[in-house]
């Protein structure tokens, strides 16, 4: 039985909490505001001001809850973007660890974070 089939979200709250976390210390909130909309989040699932986290959160839990290919892509692109080693100031080795925390959680879901050295980016 998969998660559509249980209608659970493609990814458990608690990782999604771990992750929105993650991206809510990386930067400001105007700066979190303009990476996500960079990354194709329309401004209106955009709730800001609000705690940076929680602004995460309410992202990935609002496409991690829909059952279409493309919203799944879309948490699974806003995920491999904040693994991105730019993320880290081009720090490979800090983005590796990150994605390494970050499978710790996803695994429960059955997914794992690669990196393509072709692509130069990390992907579910």
């Amino acid at each position: 039985m998969t998660n559509a089939d249980q209608k659970l979200p493609t990814i458990r709250e608690q990782t999604l909490e771990h992750i929105a976390r993650h991206l809510g210390d990386r930067g400001s909130g105007p700066q979190i505001v303009g990476w996500l909309k960079s990354w194709g989040v329309p401004s209106s699932l955009i709730e800001y001001p609000n705690t940076k986290w929680r602004m995460v959160y309410s992202i990935l839990s609002h496409y991690a809850h829909l059952l279409e290919k493309k919203d799944r892509e879309m948490l699974f692109k806003i995920i491999g973007e904040m693994l991105h080693p730019l993320m880290f100031g081009g720090d490979k080795k800090a983005a590796e660890r990150a994605s390494e925390d970050f499978n710790k959680y996803l695994e429960y879901d059955g997914l794992v974070i690669d990196y393509s050295d072709e692509e130069k980016k990390y992907s579910i």
